[in-house]
């Protein structure tokens, strides 16, 4: 690892980076979150509604980042150093191990849908509690990323 940065779990004993117990931000205010996110580059024929999501959350939220790894992104969001993560089409190695990671570190994880079908659907919300359901409301209202993907 570049930064020296070993994230792991295992179901029911939490999330650790380097040994040291993680947890999700506890960022309350949608205005002040940092978000994170990837680029729908295996599904284009979707990119216009996640340039809606885009939109749509990037004038609600204090900032946007973008890694270009999905992992690594979630696994920020398990240590708090993102309050949240949303991405289109992500395929299952793309996003189990850190979806984990983050479930372990206190937060949630789920499609657009607010279900659990993430690793089917490729549809990924993820972040602290409170930032997930305040993006998952705005995700909702997009009915582009409603639909069954292809």
């Amino acid at each position: 690892p570049l930064h020296d940065e070993y994230f792991t779990a295992s179901s029911g004993n939490g999330a650790r980076m380097n040994k040291k117990q993680i947890f999700v931000s506890g960022t309350k205010a949608f205005e002040d979150a940092i978000f994170a996110t990837g680029f729908p580059f295996r599904c284009k024929d979707r990119f216009p509604a996640y340039q809606e999501s885009f939109s749509k959350l990037f004038y609600k939220i204090g900032g946007m980042r973008r890694l270009g790894s999905a992992a690594l992104d979630l696994c920020y969001v398990a240590c708090g150093r993102y309050d949240g993560y949303w991405e289109v089409g992500l395929q299952v190695w793309d996003s189990a191990a850190a979806s984990l990671i983050v479930a372990e570190a206190g937060g949630r994880v789920t499609d657009f849908k607010g279900a659990d079908s993430y690793l089917q659907t490729g549809d990924t919300l993820a972040g602290n509690p409170l930032m997930h359901k305040h993006a998952l409301k705005i995700i909702r209202q997009i009915p582009a990323l409603q639909k069954k993907p292809l």
